[in-house]
């Protein structure tokens, strides 16, 4: 990550390191936080994002122990740069963040039916 950082300063790149994940269950043995950074190129503030982006892209291309993301808001690409292996854990701990919702709205759908039947 210290290359990475190197890189984004020589360029004049804009990041910040981050934190995603979080703590859904409440149980400090199934929750996961990973820090990894936040690389942002803004068009509008600065004219040579362009040329900042696609070295940086060219730059990730060849590091390939992490894992690059793509985020687009408001016209403002920013790439989240997580280690393979908090990449995996990340996307694994959302799996399950997602399932365990989807399962709790089947059970809510099906009391609610059930009470439906017998209303």
């Amino acid at each position: 990550m210290k290359k990475i950082k190197a890189f984004l300063e020589d360029h004049e790149i804009d990041y910040r390191v981050a934190t995603w994940g979080g703590s859904y269950f409440g149980d400090p043995q199934h929750d996961c936080q990973v820090s990894g950074l936040l690389v942002s190129f803004d068009g509008w503030l600065d004219l040579d994002a362009r040329d900042k982006k696609t070295a940086f892209l060219k730059h990730m291309s060849r590091c390939r122990a992490y894992d690059v993301a793509p985020i687009c808001q408001y016209g403002i690409y920013s790439f989240r740069v997580l280690s393979v292996f908090d990449a995996a854990k990340l996307n694994r701990y959302d799996q399950a963040v997602s399932a365990a919702v989807n399962a709790f709205w089947e059970a809510e759908h099906a009391r609610r039916m059930q009470t439906a039947k017998r209303a």
